[in-house]
């Protein structure tokens, strides 16, 4: 299981988040002081990533309102700037046109040293083109910031994994479909969520209890944007998991999405998460033309983690991963990356 399930009951808004009233008090200025130190920027760009636990109790106490955000399944300040995700980094700075134009060359220099490498393998050992690319990586994230380091990261480990791509081989065929949840599905969407084993590993805390109006809520969520695609797993014509794919912006041209999946408990040790993933991504690489899809697993999930791997997932070596986890809200998490060419073959 990886990703997140939100324990709150947004009602709509704008700007492709769920609004969360709360009694209007005037709040001061445009930061909120922390119970333990610094500031909260209330007017933030809205790709700063989720608040933490502690800032939404924060905000709760000083009746800020707040909006569920869709798009990254979190809760942010609701007078956060909507801005276009390219222009802000992890942390909310501004990104003016010099490190991407920066990142750009990067990418298509190291680019080229990728297509030479492929055309003659046996020139440069691939560990040393692998450590020079990490180390010109790092050299960008100190220059320009983990965010835009990120996306050059990104973009290079897909031309990476095109260079060694071998033979492409498609996943067996499993009896497992998706489809949207309905409306009609809050009960069962109700019993499945309403299970603390399935909260283990996640950011959010088990919402006990689970209530039908919560999980109609949340499969009206799971429609609302389209920067997401959520999707019952049924088994022998019954929802007993989900998939979700969740649309980035395009890193340096390559089309980057992320995967969070759950599966009920009862159904655990059966083998079936592989198969449904495998199914899952196959079909989001035809669909949706992905190039790269990667999932954040919470490290002590050993379970999803042996899954991700058995679904062609390899571990991320983005070398600012663990400062990238920790401004995205999930310091316990770590980047898991597969590619199109693991699943179709290369044109």
């Amino acid at each position: 299981m990886a990703g997140e399930v939100p324990d709150r009951s947004p009602e709509p808004a704008t700007a492709g988040a769920q609004a969360r009233p709360l009694p209007q008090r005037p709040v001061g200025g445009r930061v909120l002081p922390l119970p333990g130190g610094g500031f909260l920027d209330l007017h933030r760009s809205r790709w700063a990533g989720v608040l933490s636990a502690a800032e939404i109790l924060a905000c709760e106490a000083a009746n800020v309102p707040l909006a569920y955000d869709c798009a990254q399944l979190g809760w942010v300040p609701a007078g956060c700037r909507d801005e276009e995700p390219g222009l802000a980094g992890p942390v909310g700075e501004a990104r003016d046109p010099t490190p991407l134009a920066a990142g750009q060359r990067l990418v298509e220099s190291l680019r080229s040293r990728i297509g030479r490498w492929a055309a003659a393998p046996a020139t440069v050992p691939i560990q040393t083109l692998r450590r020079e690319i990490l180390a010109a990586i790092a050299a960008h994230a100190d220059a320009h910031g983990v965010r835009a380091a990120d996306d050059c990261h990104l973009a290079l480990a897909s031309a990476l994994a095109a260079a060694e791509a071998g033979p492409a081989v498609s996943p067996a065929a499993a009896p497992f479909t998706f489809r949207r949840w309905q409306p009609a599905d809050a009960p069962r969407y109700r019993a499945l969520l309403d299970d603390p084993q399935l909260w283990a590993f996640l950011p959010e805390p088990y919402p006990a209890p689970v209530t039908e109006e919560l999980a109609r809520q949340l499969i009206a969520l799971g429609s609302i944007d389209d920067r997401q695609e959520t999707l019952a797993v049924e088994w022998d014509g019954l929802p007993v998991g989900q998939c979700m794919l969740r649309f980035a912006e395009q890193r340096h041209g390559v089309r980057c999405a992320e995967v969070a999946y759950w599966l009920a408990p009862e159904h655990w040790g059966k083998g079936w998460m592989t198969q449904i993933l495998g199914q899952f991504l196959l079909r989001a690489f035809r669909t949706h033309g992905q190039d790269l899809v990667y999932a954040w697993i919470h490290e002590r999930h050993v379970a999803s983690a042996r899954v991700a791997s058995r679904c062609r997932f390899r571990r991320d070596g983005f070398p600012r991963e663990t400062e990238l986890a920790e401004a995205l809200k999930k310091p316990s998490f770590r980047r898991h990356l597969t590619h199109r060419c693991d699943w179709l073959p290369i044109p």
